[in-house]
């Protein structure tokens, strides 16, 4: 795990060299679940109508990229760090509903996100544990 706290550390020195990134890394929480909920949104709209919109394209392609966009910005958060598994899990729920049928893309996708949702969970429940010895009481 410590690999992981450098490469996660050498991300974030590299990613907040960029002025935008540090304008919107407050949000990146906001942006990773509201991501999934426009997928959400998305899909019960095509469930709901029945019929194909171009703009419901646009919505899943849009909550797919965004979703990406914020779980990268929720990692090397520090303060936020402790939500990204749960993005994952997020993600990996919404990728198995509505739980009726499911395709080998499907259930290779949501336990891929499963799986990585189960390390980094470990990875902050240990940076928590470290930060907690290091603290003087």
């Amino acid at each position: 795990m410590k690999h992981f706290s450098v490469i996660v550390r050498e991300l974030r020195l590299w990613l907040t060299s960029y002025s935008w990134v540090q304008w919107i890394l407050p949000y990146a929480m906001y942006i990773m679940f509201g991501s999934v909920a426009v997928q959400i949104i998305d899909y019960l709209i095509w469930q709901l109508s029945g019929k194909s919109f171009s703009i419901v394209d646009v919505l899943s392609t849009i909550g797919y990229f965004t979703f990406l966009l914020g779980f990268w910005l929720t990692l090397i958060s520090p303060q936020q760090v402790k939500y990204a598994p749960y993005g994952l899990f997020a993600e990996a729920i919404y990728v198995l509903y509505p739980f009726t049928s499911f395709s080998l893309y499907e259930i290779l996708r949501a336990g891929i996100l499963i799986y990585f949702g189960y390390w980094l969970l470990r990875y902050t429940a240990m940076q928590h544990a470290e930060q907690q010895t290091e603290q003087p009481t």
